[in-house]
């Protein structure tokens, strides 16, 4: 029961007299039970001798009226348990076909009766033609009223619906589905908003997949801050290269990433990462420094997290285009070890197909050729392959390079160039040459330590004992006459250390006792058969350089000084060099670069070269 009262409003000059004289208003009640009362119009309609027209309902008793008939309806079709899943439907197959088709072919054990739901999905194609129907998807659902109906229609696997055999099976049967494909754990941040490296997560990435992805589609203005700055969210990154223009600098609109981590690579070419952070409370604020809150109570309450995407596939307003990229070792193994492929041995070209009658052959021809096929690739494998000693040479004519090793020539090159830079220095005393050492690391993940005769047999060589002895005799050699005795025994390993030591003291003590180390290790790794980059050795080689024993123990002992330098300038060095050595002759106007374990009048000349031009 609502009750609604009327008061009067006192009106501003109106005297005493009038106020006592107002009326007062009687309270009015109200049966909100009661029905509605018919309006004017309806008692028009009522004196008239007509009906009530009809009442419209509000919006709020649609609604009710609607939720309830829905409520109804779903109690009243209750979806059967006998059900089937249909695939490989001919696409334009409709219900009623499929019905019929049933029933046809069931011997009498289905009927149109005991069929009481088919649902074919179809798929919504916005440009596709409006008086035709829309195709299916390929599949549908249906339900029997009892088990003998959904026994049948399985026993029609296999039949064909419009030239197309139907793979029938119960609806609730998941037997085949690929399974779900595991996303790599959501990275954490710190307070700082930065990834955290080196945690405990749970690892379900293949540890041999890449860690390196392609990145395309990229804007010519992109840097490769730009990519760094992108990708970190991912995980901790090992190099970052973008390809660019020779003359302007700029980006070719694609690049890579290199990552520590599969994982990484992993999330960066979904699209986007899964960012774990923290949850800020009031307690976060409250807490002291005896980690207790403001009453003095201590916290044992955990840490929440919040979970949320954090999108790398767009960047500088473009969709970038993100694939998984083979790594380096990976790829050149690939091209050059000895699961390679064997190449042609007549240099690319290939034979005119033999034909026979009316230019096709014969059954007989194609089986003599799959009987002759092995000796056919054994006689290819024998035929030498095209070979340049220069890579430039090589680069240019599609040719393979003369093997000749990597770190020994390198030892061949520091010789030649040596005596080269001595005969120079004598015939041109005002000009100074400053000898200059830059790092580079063909296999950067290379193991720490391995047996030198095995690898370069099974690497180099492919298991070819005549083609290891063949390779050492002819380095041995051509650094006889340079006072070199080669040992091929011994271990070899990583260099990264090596390349640490030798930046930091080139940095540290200059350029001449830089040299010294470096002849050093080069004679202590190829004629005493010591390892490149092992503590004793390195201590030893710089000490005969000329430095402290005290000094070099704490240079090669602290692994950490230096290396984030060594690290960067490998990185810059791999850009633009791919073989060792390299010799970089430096003038005023132009610089002069030799690939390769030159000869000593190749670098005399290019030295005297500068000179004139530099004059």
């Amino acid at each position: 029961m609502a009750t609604v009262t009327e008061e009067p409003v006192l009106q501003d000059g109106d005297n005493a007299a009038s106020a006592k004289r107002k009326s007062a208003m009687d309270e009015i009640e109200v049966d909100l039970a009661l029905p509605e009362p018919p309006s004017k119009r309806a008692r028009r309609a009522l004196k008239k001798g007509k009906p009530l027209p009809a009442k419209n309902d509000s919006d709020d008793e649609k609604e009710k009226a609607d939720g309830d008939e829905e409520q109804k309806d779903k109690k009243d079709k209750v979806r059967s348990e006998h059900g089937i899943w249909v695939g490989n439907l001919p696409f334009t197959v409709t219900a009623a076909e499929l019905r019929q088709w049933l029933v046809d072919n069931s011997g009498g054990v289905i009927t149109e009766d005991s069929i009481t739901r088919i649902k074919i999905p179809t798929s919504k194609d916005p440009n596709r033609d409006k008086t035709q129907k829309p195709a299916n998807k390929g599949f549908a659902y249906i339900d029997f009223t009892d088990i003998g109906g959904k026994v049948a229609a399985i026993a029609l696997s296999e039949t064909e619906l419009g030239h197309r055999k139907l793979l029938i099976k119960d609806s609730k049967s998941f037997e085949g589905r690929p399974a779900k494909e595991k996303e790599p754990e959501a990275v954490e941040t710190g307070p700082d908003g930065k990834v955290k490296h080196g945690g405990e997560q749970k690892n379900d990435v293949d540890p041999n997949a890449s860690r390196k992805i392609f990145v395309g589609n990229m804007s010519f203005k992109t840097t490769e801050e730009d990519v760094w700055r992108n990708f970190e969210k991912c995980g901790e990154i090992d190099w970052v290269k973008i390809a660019t223009f020779e003359d302007t600098g700029k980006c070719k609109g694609y690049g890579w990433v290199k990552f520590k981590e599969p994982e990484a690579a992993a999330w960066a070419v979904k699209g986007f990462v899964k960012v774990k952070e923290a949850v800020e409370t009031e307690d976060d604020f409250k807490e002291g420094e005896d980690g207790e809150d403001a009453d003095g109570k201590k916290k044992d309450q955990q840490k929440q997290f919040k979970t949320r995407k954090w999108w790398v596939n767009r960047m500088l307003g473009r969709e970038l285009k993100l694939e998984l990229a083979e790594d380096d070792q990976t790829r050149y193994k690939k091209r050059f070890g000895k699961d390679a492929q064997k190449r042609q041995a007549n240099d690319g070209e290939r034979k005119p197909r033999q034909q026979g009658r009316n230019g096709f052959k014969s059954r007989d021809d194609r089986a003599g050729e799959k009987n002759g096929e092995k000796a056919e690739t054994q006689e290819k494998a024998d035929k030498p392959l095209k070979e340049a000693a220069d890579i430039q040479v090589a680069r240019l004519t599609g040719a393979v390079v003369k093997h000749t090793g990597s770190k020994m020539t390198t030892y061949l090159a520091k010789k030649r160039l040596e005596e080269a830079l001595t005969q120079v220095r004598s015939t041109s005393p005002p000009v100074t040459f400053t000898l200059h050492f830059e790092p580079f690391q063909l296999f950067p993940d290379f193991a720490d330590t391995t047996d030198k005769q095995e690898w370069y047999l099974h690497e180099k060589h492919f298991d070819n004992q005549a083609a290891q002895e063949a390779y050492q005799a002819h380095m041995t050699s051509l650094l006889e006459p340079h006072g070199v005795k080669l040992n091929f025994t011994g271990k070899m390993g990583n260099t990264l250390h090596a390349h640490r030591v030798i930046q930091q003291v080139q940095q540290d003590k200059g350029p001449e006792v830089t040299g010294r180390l470096v002849e050093g290790l080069y004679r202590r790794y190829f004629e005493e058969a010591k390892h490149p980059s092992a503590d004793e050795t390195l201590v030893e080689a710089c000490v005969d350089a000329g430095i402290g024993e005290d000094e070099a123990k704490k240079l090669v002992e602290d692994k950490e000084m230096g290396l984030r330098d060594a690290k960067a300038r490998l990185r810059e060095v791999a850009m633009d060099c791919d073989a060792v050595p390299v010799v970089v002759v430096e003038g005023k106007r132009r610089d002069i670069t030799l690939t390769g374990a030159k000869e000593v009048k190749d670098y005399v000349k290019a030295m005297e070269t500068v000179i004139k031009e530099s004059g």
